[in-house]
Order: C-alpha cells, then structure tokens, then sequence
C-alpha cells in the first residue's frame, strides 16, 4: 500500500492551524478568531505561531494601536492553500459520513 510522504515543513502542518489562520485574517483579529473558533487566545497564537514555524516564514503582520492583523504576502499564499486543503477535509469527511450512513457507494445496474 502506498501512503502520503509530505514533506518536511509540511509534516508539522494541522488543520486547526489551517482554519486558525483563516479565521484570523478574516476577523483580522486573534481575539475575535479564538471566539469564533471556541478557543483561548493563546491556542490561536500557539497554533499560528507553529504554522509560521513548518513553513519557515511569518504569515501575519501585527498591527499596533487598533492591533489589527493582515496577513503577509506569504500569508496571503498560505490561505490560498488552505482554503482549498480545509476544503478538501470537508469533501473527506462528508464522502465518509454519507458512507457510514449508507447514502453513498457503487451502485451497479
């Protein structure tokens, strides 16, 4: 059986780090992406911080004053990504769901 190798940065790689990203450049805020994802604003921190980590480069720019957060040119690259692998996990997961339930699989005429 052949199994997925992924390369080395991308082993530490985790959804939640995925989504955790996402959600803080779309709420522009680590506050308000701990609230949405119902996790303590550290785990946000934490999760990005070890994102930035396996992929070598800062994501985010931290704003002062307002504490705004953009993401960086590679962080606009890495959400690019990660829409389309969140999506993918979804995709994995709903095939499944439907197949516990017995709502999908071959059918033959």
């Amino acid at each position: 059986m052949n199994s997925i190798i992924l390369p080395g940065r991308l082993q530490g790689v985790d959804p939640r780090q995925l989504r955790a990203l996402l959600t803080v450049v779309e709420t522009q805020s680590f506050r308000e992406a701990a609230t949405r994802l119902g996790y303590a604003q550290s785990a946000v921190s934490h999760q990005i911080k070890a994102l930035e980590q396996a992929l070598g480069t800062r994501l985010l720019e931290r704003g002062v004053g307002r504490r705004e957060v953009r993401p960086t040119e590679a962080g606009t690259v890495a959400c690019a990504h990660a829409r389309r692998l969140i999506a993918a996990y979804s995709d994995l997961a709903a095939d499944f769901e439907a197949r516990a339930r017995g709502d999908a699989g071959l059918v033959r005429i």
